[in-house]
């Protein structure tokens, strides 16, 4: 556990020192080169550490290196994930190695939205650490690549260069279906925290108890064992579910409306904040 609470305890030292007291050292360009090590090291190396993790290493047994690869569109991953997969089993049959090239992977394109997107990156890393570095980097392993690529492609999007944009969609799509999602994002870039906001979160409240029977009705018609695998899922009682909520949708709108309304900052992010904290709303109260 001590392993998995130094780099946490490090960058909120390193937040204070350097993102709000704004000293400088040595440590502030080196520091950031360390936990990026550290953390590729942590995570390439764990063991059994998260249960999609376990999952993934029972997979891992029968891939096969890159040299025999073949695409396939019966198998239930993407091809993103299997190449990496081979691409490890090309090295080496033990899981490690595909952990180390996976943790490479994320922890890169990590740090480079970090520091593609604001200067106080000891304080974002630290908040991501608090909310869900560890959940991307031991359970969700082929969706976290999604997000991370989509990351680094939000700036096509915001810029309107549409065949880099659906470019990099492809790109999160090889690692998991859900990027699916990110094909009519371009369409919804209306979406803000203002009165129409307020307006679809009304419509969602009343809708939801009607959505989960939606979703199976349209599962059952077009035969999609994707959708029932996710609407399955049931309450795991008020607690987890209440903090679910916080994560998903209270806390990302507080703090959208707090910097907007109340500190009356731009907001780069604001219309995917928007949306996910909608999508986020949607899910726990479905779960309900």
């Amino acid at each position: 556990m001590l392993l998995y609470i130094i780099p946490f305890v490090l960058t909120i030292l390193s937040s204070i020192k350097y993102d709000i007291n704004r000293k400088n050292d040595i440590w502030e360009k080196y520091g950031l080169l360390f936990l990026f090590v550290y953390l590729i090291l942590l995570i390439g190396l764990r063991y059994e550490v998260g249960g999609d993790t376990i999952n993934y290493m029972g997979d891992y047994d029968w891939r096969v290196p890159l040299s025999q690869y073949k695409l396939s569109f019966n198998d239930k991953f993407q091809p993103g994930y299997i190449i990496l997969c081979s691409l490890g089993k090309s090295i080496s049959p033990d899981f490690y190695v595909f952990q180390l090239i996976h943790s490479a992977l994320l922890n890169t394109l990590l740090f480079l939205f970090i520091k593609n997107n604001t200067k106080y990156v000891y304080t974002s890393l630290g908040i991501i650490f608090l909310t869900c570095y560890f959940y991307f980097s031991t359970e969700i392993l082929r969706e976290s690549i999604a997000v991370l690529i989509f990351s680094l492609n939000y700036k096509n999007l915001i810029n309107r260069r549409w065949l880099s944009y659906y470019t990099g969609v492809l790109l999160c799509f090889m690692f998991h279906l859900s990027a699916i999602f990110l094909v009519i994002i371009p369409f919804l870039r209306w979406i803000r925290f203002n009165a129409v906001f307020i307006f679809l979160v009304f419509i969602e409240l009343l809708l939801v108890l009607n959505f989960r029977n939606l979703l199976i009705n349209i599962s059952s018609i077009l035969s999609i064992d994707l959708i029932n695998s996710y609407i399955d899922e049931t309450s795991h009682g008020l607690l987890a579910d209440l903090m679910n909520l916080l994560r998903s949708f209270i806390i990302p709108t507080t703090f959208a409306l707090m910097i907007k309304k109340g500190l009356k900052r731009k907001m780069p992010f604001e219309n995917m904040i928007a949306i996910f904290s909608l999508i986020g709303l949607l899910g726990r109260s479905e779960e309900r």
